[in-house]
């Protein structure tokens, strides 16, 4: 035998021997993920993407041991570099491929050459036929160039291939992107005994397609977002965490980091166990957040990193719910013991609060605090309905409603004049569809509240379901505290959604819209 084919039998069993090493198997009880939060480049020119910086944080050190990769929502290529996605049931290659765009060859070559699952998040363009519209039962017509347009998540095995693909079903005011006609659904095996299931951003509110992926028994899930976080409910990692407890699922988010439009947000969660790594910045961030991850049925605890956070009140922006509808009641620190029972339309909240004083400085402000009820409905910019039943505290920065929601600067020192030694919140929810009951907790520093430091108890009865949660440790920095119902619905069909690719003028704002939300310039 030669000595060029001695070395390369060599190198072949180093390669295989060095990813049995470094890759779980699926007699393994962990696996090994990797969520990046990434503030995308300035584009100088038309046809250029962040394939290069996403390239750098695979190959990077702190990359070597990941299993499964996830990078966000909208920050990889613009409507200037849309790309065909080949049918995961093709399993296809894109690598050296001309048939699609040269990013999404480049990714696939990185997760054949790093032996990593990847998941990308693309602006794909889909041809249109009417023969392709009958064929898979679709009345709606198709746009005057032939093209669809989808916001895509795209998975890589380890080899390249695509195994699969969704294209997102609730669109968030994404002007020039069309659903398909019915909602599909993101599920793929790996090698290391784990199923996941994939959805996108907004998709995380509704119970297609994300919810029925759960009610499959799948119990891992992907989330590339680019979330725009709103006070005092529905920040990032606030929803994050809150979604994967109520499910008691292992959840890896990646998001978008953009803080000019309130865009931050990544971590790795281990459903009821708790929060592996999260983090909220307003500072540019291109990160890689690795963590071991149990897988579910081991039993194994897990090892939670330190949560980074680097936030100040006027760098990130935050959008605010509209409470003024809500029925609220000021918290009366008086007194030691608060007991109070608040009603809104069909439901009614009860309320315990044991509170201590506490000495602070005569220059530092503190933040009052609303019982909240709500039972209602509400629009997301106008992007969609949803209803909501809602028993909550919320802190606000004076005594007026219009204050809360709201927080101090970060020039200001902020000391509460009280701790909460202990909150016991009761609700009886009529059953109008399916509740799908969250813990909902916020702190000074953008944080839910330990899953450690609280406990939900939820009932279900005919008619009504029963919920309740309590505070297990003293805080003095709470900004929200409560249970966040979603009142969840099926949908079936795209026959309010577009289908056709929108006018020419509705295709440009479409691409000032991405373009700023990305933050790049392209010339």
């Amino acid at each position: 035998m030669s000595k060029f084919w001695t070395k390369f039998r060599l190198l072949v069993l180093f390669v295989i021997f060095s990813d049995s090493d470094q890759a779980s198997t699926p007699d393994s009880l962990t696996y090994v993920a990797g969520v990046v939060e990434f503030n995308p480049p300035i584009f100088k020119y038309r046809n250029e993407t962040s394939a290069p910086e996403y390239r750098n944080i695979i190959f990077s050190k702190e990359a070597e041991d990941v299993d499964i990769m996830v990078f966000p929502e909208m920050t990889l290529n613009t409507v200037l570099t849309t790309t065909f996605v080949p049918d995961p049931k093709l399993k296809i290659v894109p690598c050296d491929n001309a048939d699609y765009e040269e990013f999404l060859s480049s990714m696939s070559c990185t997760a054949r050459d790093s032996r990593k699952y990847l998941v990308i998040n693309v602006i794909e363009k889909a041809t249109c036929t009417n023969t392709t519209q009958e064929s898979i039962g679709d009345p709606r017509p198709c746009s005057s160039n032939g093209l669809n347009s989808y916001n895509t998540n795209v998975v890589f095995d380890r080899n390249g291939a695509v195994i699969s693909r969704y294209r997102k079903w609730n669109l968030f005011g994404e002007l020039g992107r069309n659903t398909t006609y019915k909602p599909e659904y993101g599920v793929f095996d790996t090698d290391f005994g784990v199923r996941f299931g994939h959805f996108i951003c907004f998709d995380i509110l509704f119970y297609t397609p994300a919810q029925e992926i759960v009610s499959s028994g799948v119990t891992d899930f992907v989330f590339p977002t680019m979330w725009f976080s709103e006070l005092p409910f529905l920040t990032a990692v606030q929803v994050q965490s809150a979604w994967a407890y109520t499910n008691d699922v292992n959840l890896l988010a990646a998001g978008a980091n953009n803080a000019a439009v309130g865009s931050t947000g990544t971590g790795i969660y281990a459903g009821k166990q708790g929060t592996i790594v999260a983090t909220m910045t307003a500072n540019p961030l291109r990160k890689l957040f690795v963590a071991t991850v149990p897988k579910k049925g081991s039993n194994l605890a897990i090892t939670p990193s330190i949560e980074e956070n680097d936030i100040g009140s006027q760098d990130l922006f935050l959008k605010r719910d509209h409470i003024e509808s809500y029925n609220t009641s000021i918290v009366d620190t008086s007194s030691e013991i608060v007991r109070e029972t608040l009603c809104h339309e069909d439901l009614c909240c009860d309320f315990i609060a044991v509170i201590k004083n506490q000495t602070v400085s005569g220059n530092s402000s503190s933040y009052t605090y609303r019982l909240t009820v709500y039972d209602g409905n509400r629009s997301y910019s106008g992007a969609a309905e949803g209803s909501l039943k809602i028993c909550s505290i919320m802190a606000c920065t004076n005594a007026t409603l219009a204050s809360c929601g709201r927080v101090f600067t970060r020039d200001v020192q902020v000391e509460n004049t009280f701790i909460f030694q202990d909150i016991l919140i009761e609700g009886k929810f009529r059953n109008s569809g399916m509740l799908f009951v969250m813990p909902n907790s916020l702190d000074f520093t953008y944080m839910p509240v330990k899953n450690s430091e609280y406990y939900l108890n939820k009932q279900e009865y005919i008619n009504h379901t029963y919920a309740q949660i309590s505070l297990t440790q003293p805080r003095a920095n709470l900004l929200t505290f409560g249970i966040y119902v979603n009142v969840l619905n099926k949908t079936e069909s795209g026959d309010t959604a577009s289908s056709a690719k929108l006018s020419l003028l509705a295709l440009l704002a479409s691409s000032i819209f991405v373009l700023f939300i990305n933050g790049n310039l392209i010339r």
